[in-house]
């Protein structure tokens, strides 16, 4: 622990259920320090603590909250003048925001961090498995459940892989010895309201490295900006960057490839085919695990063992007539991204895309934007918005977005409506995306699908 971290006993979480938040507090419990924490709702991640001893409220009332407490964390998704943040202020108690607490450990770890619009959690999860059975041991502290160690954290020694997060500026309070930048989007506008915000606010992080520090960076990102590092590692899957795959082809289920790596070949590579965007990302993590001194064996070894992330490009259901996929991807260049790879695998089945638009104020900025990457799917869905931390904003719906879809096969539907329907649709590649609540939809959609598929062979049975 840190000289600040040392005298803690005992933490308290506001919001413990967050995916960020809930790494926070297993790092706590690896220590031996006592958690307890408040949610809104329960889920996987907090029975997932409670299983450890966790004590978990989900209400705020005065008798269920705990004061004998050393800290308070708590998520940016509450704001500041919440109830019960103010009631542990007034007790004289120590509260601290998630990237704040996240800073203080970084600081005496080796940190690689993952920052950028997209790609952050597969790009530190595959990273955080590169490095498996290896001489480095990092702690983890990841966006997402890693399939690989069915956890969003891994304890570890001296080393960490961070995802680090732009919003609400949570990034600036990390201590990197490197940095991956995936890209610089258009995103979190309710917080920097322009673009020179945004790219200045990447800068300012990027600043933090040491004079030893290494950024790697994709080649748009970096083309894009003018950051202040004394050493740049661009990469992409063009061949205009530093490092850049060559001999890229599909066999089976796995991409086979190499990597052309500061003017070297290193052959050889081969990884679960989870779509082009994602062997970009690999390329990035790749490289990361060459700058810290892996070896080529072992990063080949764990590359092609690399299982995914929960929610990222996720088959959950294969059958001969029915294939689902569900994905995290809440922002337009995610959702080409996905559709992309989709299309490009199975290039002649029918799509069928299921959205949840996430925050109202994203909704109203990129509408536009939205409507054209949807229009790549054969038939769009669109749920409710979901307003996570935000207000309703007058005239923004999900009715916004179908504007602006390209061709007429896409519909309006609640969460409800979606449950009661889904058995009846044609369907062939069906996918959900979103940010929301829509994983709550995922298990009910697979069951219907299961039950779908059975009858379709039973029917074919019949037919003979």
């Amino acid at each position: 622990m840190s000289i600040l971290l040392s005298n803690i006993s005992k933490v308290y979480f506001a919001g413990i259920g967050g995916i960020g938040m809930s790494a926070l507090a297993h790092y706590f419990l690896e220590n031996n320090i006592s958690v307890s924490g408040y949610d809104q709702n329960s889920s996987a991640i907090t029975r997932k603590l409670e299983e450890r001893g966790v004590q978990i409220a989900y209400d705020i009332k005065p008798e269920n909250i705990n004061d004998n407490l050393d800290l308070v964390v708590y998520t940016p998704a509450i704001p500041s003048d919440h109830p019960l943040l103010i009631f542990f202020k007034q007790k004289g108690i120590q509260v601290l925001k998630r990237a704040e607490v996240l800073g203080m450990i970084t600081q005496r770890l080796n940190t690689i961090a993952v920052a950028g619009s997209h790609g952050k959690t597969t790009i530190s999860s595959l990273l955080t498995h590169l490095f498996h059975n290896s001489s480095i041991n990092p702690y983890a502290f990841l966006g997402g459940i890693s399939n690989n160690i069915g956890s969003n954290f891994k304890t570890g020694k001296d080393w960490a892989v961070v995802e680090a997060d732009e919003f609400d500026y949570s990034f600036l309070k990390l201590y990197p010895k490197m940095i991956i930048l995936s890209s610089i989007d258009s995103d979190h506008m309710d917080i920097y309201k322009s673009m020179d915000n945004l790219y200045d606010s990447f800068k300012s992080f990027v600043r933090k490295l040491p004079k030893e520090g290494k950024l790697i960076v994709h080649e748009k990102a970096n083309r894009n900006s003018d950051f202040d590092c004394p050493e740049i590692i661009t990469y992409s899957l063009d061949n205009t960057a530093d490092i850049y795959p060559a001999d890229i082809e599909k066999k089976d289920t796995f991409l086979h490839f190499s990597l052309n790596y500061k003017g070297r070949k290193i052959s050889g590579f081969q990884m679960p085919a989870l779509g082009l965007h994602n062997l970009e990302n690999a390329i990035a993590a790749i490289t990361a695990a060459l700058e810290s001194g892996l070896d080529e064996n072992t990063i080949k070894v764990n590359l092609q063992s690399f299982s995914g992330v929960k929610r990222r490009f996720e088959y959950v259901f294969a059958s001969e007539n029915i294939l689902y996929i569900d994905d995290y991807a809440h922002h337009p260049t995610e959702i080409n991204a996905l559709l992309k790879s989709v299309k490009e695998q199975y290039p002649k089945r029918h799509t069928t895309i299921i959205f949840q638009p996430h925050l109202y104020s994203r909704t109203r900025d990129l509408a536009e934007e939205f409507g054209k990457s949807l229009s790549n799917a054969d038939k769009v869905i669109l749920l409710d918005i979901y307003p996570a931390r935000e207000a309703p904003i007058e005239n923004v719906n999900a009715a916004l977005i179908a504007k602006y879809i390209s061709h007429g096969n896409h519909k309006l539907m609640t969460k409800e409506e979606l449950t009661a329907q889904i058995d009846l649709m044609q369907l062939d590649i069906l996918i959900t995306a979103g940010a929301g609540d829509i994983d709550k939809l995922v298990e009910p959609i697979k069951n219907t699908l299961e039950n779908k598929n059975k009858n379709l062979i039973a029917d074919s049975y019949e037919d003979k």
